[in-house]
């Protein structure tokens, strides 16, 4: 008994915390993605709950919920003249995500973690700069460079 009870007290403390946001006015679709909250948690979606949508009941963020920011690489995309991959890259800030080099087109992608704006504005000031790069571009999201010496 003492367990269901410490039980009981949870899930009322936690569903008081938590609330499923309101049902709009339009009929959300027609699937039982879950039944109860540990479904969700089954799917990857710990932070959700099972919640109706107007027709069926899928895993959604609580109401008030933070939206949790999904940050992305850096992504430069630089055109060569000629296929002197290593000696552009070299010249490059590291650590880098990763380096891809598309010979044919001889087109270069260098990725940097979301927390390396400041290599990746070095790395695309020193593209574009570069005798040997004839065009670079931001492949992804585009940081403020204005703070950063070039």
């Amino acid at each position: 008994m003492g367990l269901a009870w410490h039980f009981w007290i949870c899930c009322i403390i936690q569903s008081q915390a938590q609330r499923c946001p309101a049902v709009g006015t339009s009929m959300g679709i027609c699937v039982e993605e879950c039944e109860t909250n540990l479904d969700c948690e089954a799917v990857g979606k710990a932070d959700h709950l099972c919640c109706s949508n107007g027709c069926g009941h899928t895993c959604m963020q609580p109401e008030g919920a933070p939206k949790k920011v999904i940050e992305r690489p850096f992504e430069l995309v630089a055109v060569l003249r000629k296929p002197v991959f290593s000696e552009v890259t070299k010249s490059l800030p590291h650590p880098t995500l990763s380096v891809s080099e598309l010979r044919s087109v001889k087109m270069l992608t260098v990725k940097y973690a979301s927390d390396q704006r400041d290599a990746a504005c070095r790395a695309f000031g020193q593209l574009q700069s570069h005798p040997e790069v004839s065009s670079a571009e931001w492949g992804s999201v585009v940081p403020k460079c204005a703070a950063i010496e070039l």
